[in-house]
């Protein structure tokens, strides 16, 4: 539809999400993981008195917010605007955060509470040259922090690595009723209505577009825990128009990752998702990708 989505900004981004430029929506801060609507609004009420950030450590100077929450700020891209690589801003993060007490169970002279008072001290010296986050590791963080990434899609990132055979929801669109493909793709919703008669409805994505899944009572029994459970799947079925709309008729259904060792290629490693300051040691490659993402479908049972 021409509509764009933009990453949260620190300066530009509100509470929630708002239309930016006619045909473009800002995510909100207040999506970000660990940062809630409380921080948020008062992240935009000390930038509407005061002024836009100028920098990092003028926001933590200003936002005394935490440091989980500053960290996903940062992995997720609000901050990209000043210059830093987000390696090097989460390293940062660590030079301005007060230290804890003083030896064992002593307070500091400076604050009854514990804590050492912040001072506006130069960080250049203490700066250091980190590796970039490339696009595997930036849409991994967003989907950590943010459930969703406005820049990439795992199908747009996996789509070199897959069999050319696997057609992508746009070319659906341009095939004849009764052909039989392959298609890879993310479940975004589930639907299986009483009065369906046993048949299952998927909603698949792909990085250009969405289409419609039919899975029959035999297959959906046969594949009962792939079909429920499974984020990502490969679809062999039939494509069928009817009434102006288009489907899939499925014929099989597996995990894109069981796929795609099926035909060597890599080995998926199962692992928990990553906090952002885990992400300053990640690898910059795919393995793993499929196990990490697992984005919320929308079940209709």
């Amino acid at each position: 539809h021409g509509v764009r989505v933009f990453a949260p900004d620190i300066n530009t981004s509100g509470v929630r999400c708002a239309v930016e430029d006619l045909n473009g929506i800002r995510i909100g801060l207040g999506y970000v993981r660990s940062l809630g609507g409380d921080a948020a609004r008062q992240i935009v009420l000390e930038r509407t008195a005061n002024g836009p950030y100028r920098s990092l450590a003028d926001f933590m100077r200003r936002c005394p917010i935490s440091q989980d929450a500053i960290e996903n700020l940062i992995v997720v891209g609000a901050f990209d605007r000043f210059g830093l690589g987000r390696r090097e801003a989460l390293w940062q993060v660590g030079l301005f955060v007060p230290s804890k007490r003083f030896g064992r169970g002593k307070r500091s002279p400076a604050d009854e509470k514990g804590r050492q008072i912040a001072l506006p001290l130069p960080v250049a010296q203490d700066m250091v040259e980190l590796r970039p986050m490339g696009a595997w590791e930036q849409m991994e963080a967003d989907y950590a922090v943010l459930g969703m990434s406005a820049r990439y899609h795992p199908l747009g990132l996996l789509r070199n690595r897959l069999p050319a055979r696997y057609v992508n929801t746009r070319a659906v669109e341009t095939l004849p009723t009764g052909e039989v493909i392959e298609i890879a793709g993310l479940i975004v919703c589930r639907q299986r209505p009483g009065t369906a008669k046993g048949v299952q409805f998927l909603l698949l994505e792909d990085e250009v577009g969405l289409v419609n899944v039919v899975v029959q009572p035999w297959l959906y029994e046969k594949r009962r825990l792939v079909v429920r459970g499974e984020p990502f799947l490969v679809i062999v079925g039939e494509v069928q128009h009817q009434g102006g709309a288009i489907n899939i008729v499925a014929r099989d259904v597996f995990p894109l990752e069981e796929a795609r060792r099926h035909y060597n290629d890599i080995t998926i490693d199962k692992k928990a998702m990553p906090t952002a300051r885990q992400l300053l040691d990640t690898v910059d490659n795919e393995e793993g990708i499929l196990a990490t993402i697992k984005p919320s479908s929308h079940n209709y049972y």
